[in-house]
């Protein structure tokens, strides 16, 4: 029989399971999903036809980018979706590049959940262990399982906001 995909990696890492929610979560709701965003924002990229990123905005590069139809991470945060939510994702290699002064970045990985979240269908989910989901394509929740494993994999910049609410917020400013 053939090993899954995922095995094939460079580096399979069997994650601890969490005995409890660290300092930083403990008032995490254990049976709410996440929505992650980056702490320091960051550039804008948007998709080229080849496949590739092309950075519109400079920025610092961090673990994250949202764009309008994408989620893109780096390699160590796909690591970690890799390891802990292969069951309910997609992760395809993407180049980020500057096309204007030719710089490469290097390589981020699009991340495509399989689920859908939305504010309607939020509260029938069932939230428990490692999962992942999407909003229009373009916005990463995941669960809070999943959050302590890239806090104990030391995946930094990141940061997490019960369900909707940081677009609730976003829409009263």
């Amino acid at each position: 029989m053939n090993a899954p995909f995922w095995t094939n990696w460079k580096k399979q890492i069997t994650p601890k399971a969490p005995t409890k929610l660290n300092h930083l979560n403990a008032s995490m709701k254990p049976d709410a999903p996440y929505f992650v965003e980056t702490r320091n924002g960051s550039g804008r990229c948007v998709r080229l036809q080849d496949g590739r990123f092309h950075l519109v905005r400079p920025g610092p590069l961090t673990n994250l980018f949202y764009g309008s139809d994408h989620i893109l991470v780096s390699e160590s945060f796909a690591d970690s979706l890799r390891d802990l939510c292969a069951q309910c994702l997609e992760l395809q290699r993407r180049e980020l590049v500057q096309i204007a002064t030719g710089e490469r970045f290097g390589y981020y990985y699009e991340v495509l959940p399989y689920d859908e979240i939305t504010p309607t269908n939020m509260s029938s989910l069932h939230v428990s262990g490692c999962h992942a989901w999407h909003f229009g394509r373009s916005h990463l929740f995941v669960t809070p399982t999943v959050i302590e494993h890239i806090e104990q994999r030391g995946i930094g910049e990141l940061s997490y906001s019960l369900g909707f609410s940081r677009f609730a917020v976003a829409a009263k400013s």
